[in-house]
């Protein structure tokens, strides 16, 4: 029978809802009731900035000593070389990069500072940065991949 992989985006998406405040205490004990659940993987928050660094240190350290169960932390970052240069002495071993990719948010996010073969390098750029700094498994996030012509989809 299939099996079926829940990812938790609370810690990361959630937080930024309007009036949903959780404290660094309460992301903390959503990652050990999504373990409890079974939940597969949960998304933490931005490793790349400076105030997550306790928290992400600290979910690392509890998921090492077995607090989490068998849930898998990730972290989210922009496919940004720099932004995964950053993140990876907090000790988390997989992320999901993210990076615009449809043509409206490439000419209105970026204003032609870059364009598609810029994203793409960018990607690139991020996810060999991501692997030699020993990250199981690069996840990117082709956001905005629905607005994307396929033919363009493709090339990333």
């Amino acid at each position: 029978m299939p099996t079926i992989h829940f990812l938790d985006v609370t810690n990361r998406d959630g937080v930024q809802t309007a009036r949903t405040g959780l404290s660094k205490f309460g992301k903390v004990m959503v990652n050990f009731y999504l373990g409890r659940l079974g939940v597969a993987q949960s998304e933490i928050g931005f490793p790349f900035l400076f105030h997550e660094a306790p928290y992400v240190r600290a979910c690392v350290a509890l998921a090492e000593a077995g607090a989490f169960g068998d849930l898998r932390l990730s972290g989210w970052c922009r496919a940004v070389a720099s932004d995964v240069e950053n993140a990876l002495p907090l000790g988390l071993r997989h992320y999901n990069l993210s990076i615009s990719t449809s043509d409206q948010m490439i000419a209105h996010k970026f204003r032609g500072k870059l364009d598609r073969s810029a994203i793409i390098d960018e990607m690139t750029a991020s996810v060999a940065v991501a692997r030699a700094g020993g990250v199981v498994k690069p996840a990117f996030a082709g956001h905005t991949l629905t607005f994307a012509y396929l033919e363009n989809v493709l090339q990333f």
